[in-house]
């Protein structure tokens, strides 16, 4: 989300064009974004059909995306280069509000699955425990 965070104060703030944005989040971020960002500056010269390419990168394996994430990403392909800051802006502030909110119910369910996994663990040993005896 750091990088559409910065791709959103480009547009907004510096009201950069999408390439030049693009360009620089591929050098302000790290890891996985930055790779993100760099294949699709190196890539976006010549595309005419922006939301079909941009659905096509985000299925890329290299990403590491969930399925769920891909869905929220993929209406930003519509939106992004083809209307005003501000609606690009709109659009990426609400993408990453829903991938925000996507993190949070993946962490509850990690933090559910852990008790969970504790306390047949605790079963187990003590079922294991009584059977030594």
């Amino acid at each position: 989300m750091d990088g559409l965070t910065l791709l959103r104060s480009e547009i907004v703030d510096g009201r950069t064009p999408l390439p030049e944005a693009a360009a620089l989040c591929a050098r302000r971020c790290t890891g996985a974004s930055a790779r993100f960002f760099t294949a699709f500056c190196r890539e976006l010269a010549g595309v005419q059909d922006l939301a079909g390419w941009y659905g096509q990168i985000l299925h890329r394996p290299e990403w590491d995306l969930l399925p769920e994430d891909i869905v929220l990403l993929e209406p930003l392909g519509a939106v992004l280069g083809r209307y005003d800051g501000a609606l690009q802006a709109e659009a990426i502030q609400a993408c990453c509000q829903r991938l925000q909110q996507n993190g949070e119910r993946a962490r509850e369910e990690q933090q559910r699955r852990g008790r969970v996994q504790r306390a047949t663990g605790l079963c187990c040993g003590i079922a294991l425990a009584l059977l030594t005896l």
